[in-house]
């Protein structure tokens, strides 16, 4: 699947259907054949595979070629997919790539829509790590207390009840070439992160004033940027299996991090170099194929 979504003779919108197919192929591999394994391993079982390796060193082969897949997967989409679908007027947006206007209209959308779904849980030592449920999509965020002076991290679900990608207006409704906008849900929620943190504020933000953007995914856990803080992309599977993606040099650290606060281990994240969830094309090929 992933060949032929890197094949550019192959239909623009086909390729986009088998980044979405393969996205699903690897949760599901995870969730099935990932997860036994690690029972194995936790268990204690030491009985080897027909290519005599132990359910560790499977585990460990598995990262490696994974944690591979997973960055031509997203950079399949990120460096051809993606930028094809804009040239044929299927623009898939960020935030700051908005204008006033359309910030506008999706701020109403999200007062109305979102913010009445979205449930931020603080983790603090005294208290277990939140549960992750199974691919879900989720934002890790850090935040700072401005009194005591003290960085609290948090987890904001994004809700699956609301639309992955969001529509947008075009800025100028007679442009040519535009056929569909769309923003993804997660970006919309970090934008308006201060509205669910009104007494916190982030200890660092990035030059753009935007929300950084590491993003994480976890096969039973994924998460992605959030406010002024750093924040992550998670998404979940059913093996303790994550995936960080983002642009700055400690995301790995931080990935780390936030899987070991989770009880999970180093490799147990991938760090990914784009979107997380490319199932979210499933509606970008049904919405275009229906127009």
């Amino acid at each position: 699947m992933l060949a032929l979504a890197e094949d550019t003779s192959q239909p623009l919108l086909e390729r986009a259907k088998f980044l979405a197919i393969f996205a699903s192929n690897l949760d599901e591999f995870f969730m099935v054949r990932v997860a036994g394994l690690k029972r194995r391993d936790e268990t204690g079982l030491t009985v080897r595979s027909a290519d005599g390796m132990t359910p560790r060193e499977q585990l460990a082969r598995i990262a490696e070629r994974s944690q591979a897949l997973a960055e031509r997967h997203a950079l399949a989409f990120q460096d051809s997919v993606r930028p094809a679908l804009s040239e044929h007027g299927i623009c898939i947006l960020h935030w700051d790539d908005l204008t006033e206007a359309q910030r506008a209209k999706l701020s109403g959308y999200f007062s109305d829509q979102v913010f009445p779904v979205l449930t931020p849980l603080a983790v603090d030592p005294a208290h277990p790590f939140p549960y992750i449920s199974g691919l879900s999509l989720n934002l890790a965020v850090t935040v700072r207390d401005p009194q005591a002076h003290t960085e609290r991290f948090a987890r904001v679900k994004v809700p699956n009840n609301v639309p992955r990608l969001v529509p947008v207006e075009p800025a100028d409704p007679a442009a040519p070439n535009i056929d569909v906008t769309f923003l993804p849900i997660e970006d919309l929620i970090a934008a308006h992160l201060g509205e669910l943190f009104t007494a916190w504020r982030s200890p660092s933000t990035t030059p753009s004033g935007s929300p950084a953007t590491p993003t994480w995914t976890s096969r039973r856990t994924a998460t992605r940027t959030c406010y002024r803080p750093w924040s992550g992309n998670w998404r979940g599977a059913g093996s303790a299996a994550g995936a960080a993606r983002g642009h700055r040099l400690d995301e790995r650290a931080r990935a780390g991090a936030a899987a070991a606060r989770a009880g999970r281990g180093p490799h147990d994240v991938m760090v990914v170099p784009g979107m997380l969830d490319l199932t979210m094309l499933w509606r970008v090929y049904g919405w275009t194929t229906r127009s």
